[in-house]
């Protein structure tokens, strides 16, 4: 379609939506202004609009996107879960429609608050540096817990994060995080963050002068700094372990043992056995 013709149908469909409900009127000047634009300036726009939907060019996108098999009102209505996979090498088209529902869901949660009778929502962001920047994310940590929705974000280091949200961003994610679970470090400057997060520990040390006699002249008291978990002890803890931080309490971190669910019973027992694996 060239662009004079896309301009007309643009033309045609801002008035149609114009006549059929009022509600859409800015949809339809928009789409108004867009017609009238220059000729170069449009094909611009449109340029990038068929760059930006390659994405949804190719079978596996066709193929997943063609059936919906539930809806919003379903993930609040009854017990239910839902595992979103794809192949890794593919990661670059589907993380960026992954990023898409995920902030609608986030959009519609905070817009539908939870309701007496409806269940709460969970959402585990595995593999996050495999997604584009989620607009509402931080709006979603900062005021999901009262709409009834809460999200899991697993990252192997900080630069995964400031990556995506760069600026202050990265900071208002992490300080929305009730809680910090943290395996064995290798990332420097990981180590360092968290180190600086528990904070310092006080050393007093006092000292005294005496005369050759061996009589007290006098005494002095000297303070000290030291980290309370030097950076080097995060990139030390033992496999199997981990280091959990709650976030009003980051002066008193917590070492324990790290839960793996397939040596859970519970959830072991509903894996077929086909699958189970001894680790």
């Amino acid at each position: 379609m060239r662009s004079d013709q896309l301009a007309g149908e643009c033309y045609f469909a801002a008035m149609h939506i114009q006549a059929c409900k009022s509600d859409f009127d800015w949809i339809a000047a928009d789409l108004a202004a867009f017609a009238q634009g220059a000729g170069d300036e449009r094909n611009s726009h449109i340029s990038t609009l068929i760059t930006k939907l390659q994405i949804f060019r190719g079978i596996a996108s066709e193929r997943a996107l063609s059936l919906d098999s539930f809806t919003y009102e379903d993930l609040r209505a009854r017990p239910s879960t839902v595992y979103i996979r794809y192949p890794q090498e593919d990661a670059a088209a589907f993380g960026r429609l992954t990023t898409v529902f995920f902030d609608a869901l986030f959009t519609r949660a905070l817009s539908s608050p939870r309701k007496a009778d409806e269940y709460p929502i969970l959402v585990v962001l595995d593999e996050f540096r495999d997604l584009e920047r989620i607009p509402n994310l931080i709006p979603l940590l900062s005021k999901g817990a009262g709409a009834g929705i809460s999200a899991y974000i697993a990252i192997q280091d900080i630069s995964n994060l400031k990556a995506r949200y760069p600026g202050d961003e990265y900071k208002a994610i992490l300080n929305n995080c009730e809680y910090w679970i943290i395996p064995a470090q290798i990332d420097r400057e990981t180590m360092q963050m968290v180190s600086a997060l528990i904070g310092e520990a006080k050393q007093s040390q006092h000292s005294a002068q005496k005369n050759t006699a061996g009589f007290t002249t006098g005494k002095t008291e000297s303070e000290r700094r030291t980290a309370f978990i030097p950076a080097e002890v995060l990139g030390a803890i033992p496999f199997g372990q981990q280091l959990i931080i709650a976030h009003r309490h980051t002066i008193r971190p917590i070492l324990a043992d790290a839960v793996f669910w397939d040596q859970t019973p519970g959830i072991r027992r509903q894996i077929p056995k086909e699958h189970r694996r001894s680790t």
